[in-house]
């Protein structure tokens, strides 16, 4: 969603243009815009997504794993 400063910039500069058409779309598509609801995750929305998981997921990783950068230095 576009910044509230940069929105009410775009929306001063469509108002000087004088295009009063284009200037009342726009506005129109901005509030739709900032009416979006914004969806939650619920909580166990993924329960049961896993269908394998290693006996031992819970290891250290090795040292090559976090030496990844090594090789373009």
């Amino acid at each position: 969603m576009i910044a509230e400063k940069e929105r009410d910039e775009v929306l001063t500069t469509l108002a000087i243009t004088q295009n009063e058409a284009l200037f009342q779309q726009v506005l129109v598509l901005v509030r739709q815009q900032a009416e979006v609801p914004v969806a939650r995750a619920k909580a166990g929305f993924l329960r049961g997504s896993v269908v394998y998981q290693e006996e031992n997921w819970d290891r250290p990783l090795p040292d090559d794993y976090w030496n990844h950068n090594a090789a373009a230095e």
